[in-house]
């Protein structure tokens, strides 16, 4: 899946195990999920509509819980 902002793309592979963050048509980042996430959330979150902003927040939100209890 792929989401826009601005100058930034979102692009969500491998189910969403994997991901690359580009930044003015430059790739800036290829990795987690979660840190992709964070950049795009970062880079657009003026731009981005309610909905997809709280479907991010809380993707990032369980990701982050789930690896502090595996980690306990």
């Amino acid at each position: 899946m792929i989401y826009r902002c601005k100058n930034a793309i979102l692009e969500l592979r491998d189910k969403g195990r994997s991901s690359a963050f580009y930044l003015k048509g430059k790739l800036m980042f290829v990795g987690s999920s979660t840190v992709a996430m964070k950049f795009f959330v970062e880079h657009c979150e003026e731009d981005l509509d309610n909905k997809t902003l709280r479907e991010f927040r809380n993707r990032l939100e369980l990701q982050g819980s789930y690896k502090n209890r595996a980690v306990k």
